[in-house]
């Protein structure tokens, strides 16, 4: 049905058309979604799907947990947790009034220092579902209608103003299922994110679409092109490799456009495929020339 020379050859031509637009597309993903992987010190960063989905969530984590620490934990809890000492070490020699004085003083000021890092996960978490999935969204959108014309940047603002509701529950639902399919195993995991993978692009497509029917959906078109999709994903990792050595200036300005376009054209081809073998609807997959709003 498909080739990746193929994709690859029609992906390079698409994004070569309109490059600017398209590098001004993945540097915002790249910014404020987890399109790319949680960052580009290796080469499995640079692509997130190259990872096991359990991988995909912990460098999530790692890396919320790594700014986290870097500004609350560590050398800076001890050191306020020395100044409150020295504080109010006045108060602790003044008997046993003055330590429990102390304490009642100093305890509230603790959970503050271990509360700011939940806190602070806790936005990065409510960011990812309302900020950077729907931006996600609108960023396939944009390499869908750039296949075939000149596209506004601002397309990647699509998933705001159409069904955004939706958008941002359902790409909920898939973080959400491809999380506890990895706490399960990892295997199940690695099936399940690929099963997911053309919700976005479906979402893209039909915005208002029900959420379960983007699921279903999304595993007919996956139906034995999960290991074929796989192999795409490993076929960006010398790619990835030219990334990191360059400090991602080669991913901001070929690679993630190169791969971006590339899976654009791999959702086309998947689509075709599903509407001429299953029962899909028109108004279920309407294309992008209409603004579905």
């Amino acid at each position: 049905m498909w080739t990746r020379l193929e994709l690859k050859s029609r992906a390079k031509k698409s994004f070569s058309r309109f490059y600017w637009g398209a590098v001004v597309v993945c540097l915002a993903a790249f910014l404020f979604t987890n399109e790319f992987g949680n960052n580009s010190g290796s080469a499995g960063g640079a692509q997130h799907r190259q990872e096991t989905a359990a991988e995909h969530f912990r460098g999530e984590a790692e890396r919320t947990t790594g700014i986290v620490n870097s500004l609350f934990h560590n050398s800076f809890i001890d050191s306020a947790k020395g100044l409150a000492d020295e504080t109010l070490s006045p108060l602790e020699k003044m008997g046993a009034v003055g330590k429990m004085v102390s304490k009642f003083i100093k305890a509230p000021f603790i959970v503050m220092l271990y509360a700011v890092p939940l806190v602070f996960s806790v936005l990065m978490i409510c960011f990812r579902i309302l900020i950077g999935n729907p931006l996600n969204v609108g960023c396939k959108r944009y390499f869908m209608k750039n296949r075939q014309q000149e596209t506004r940047v601002g397309e990647i603002t699509y998933g705001f103003a159409n069904g955004y509701g939706n958008i941002a529950s359902t790409m909920f639902c898939v973080d959400l299922f491809t999380a506890l399919w990895s706490l399960l195993l990892v295997v199940p995991g690695i099936v399940k994110s690929y099963e997911y993978r053309m919700v976005p692009y479906i979402l893209c497509e039909n915005p208002k679409i029900d959420r379960r029917r983007a699921f279903e959906l999304s595993r007919i078109m996956m139906d034995g092109q999960k290991w074929n999709t796989f192999v795409l994903d490993l076929s960006f990792i010398l790619w990835s490799l030219l990334g990191t050595v360059t400090l991602q200036l080669a991913n901001i300005f070929y690679v993630h456009p190169y791969m971006s376009a590339t899976n654009a054209e791999l959702y086309a081809v998947l689509r075709r495929h599903a509407k001429l073998t299953d029962n899909i609807e028109d108004w279920e997959l309407p294309g992008f020339r209409q603004s579905n709003s």
